[in-house]
């Protein structure tokens, strides 16, 4: 059994399931914003979150909010303005940060993650074609 009492079995099930969910939605969906919104539902059931954003380069480079869950309108301006990678990444690697408050790259947000009460986060690229288009940001409210 795992630390949340879920046999291996069902929490691969419940991944099934969620993921067909997800795909089903997807497939029904009539505009790009819609799957937005579903894949930031499946990430957030699959992983227990209740923040998280999706966020898209634009013409100008800089990381636009598509569609977000349990952000404010602040927090939202001021995370735009960071991006982790530089914009002509290749493969760029998925970050973790388990204390936001202790990470130096963060520090013009750490104002911002008090306000929100974010401790940890993840940076997810989003890569299409092998072109670097945006990032999923998922938030914690426990280091």
């Amino acid at each position: 059994m795992s630390s949340t009492g879920q046999r291996e079995p069902e929490r691969l099930v419940d991944g099934i399931s969620l993921l067909s969910r997800l795909v089903d939605s997807v497939a029904a969906a009539d505009e790009l914003r819609e799957i937005y919104a579903h894949a930031l539902d499946g990430i957030e059931q699959a992983l227990g979150i209740t923040r998280s954003g999706v966020l898209l380069l634009d013409g100008e480079h800089v990381a636009r909010f598509v569609a977000w869950r349990g952000l404010s309108d602040e927090y939202r301006k001021r995370a735009e303005k960071h991006f982790p990678w530089p914009v002509d990444a290749i493969d760029p690697p998925p970050i973790a940060v388990s204390d936001v408050m202790l990470e130096p790259s963060l520090a013009e947000l750490q104002e911002q993650f008090r306000t929100e009460g974010i401790a940890a986060l993840a940076f997810i690229p989003l890569v299409y074609n092998r072109r670097l288009i945006g990032k999923f940001m998922l938030y914690r409210t426990h280091a």
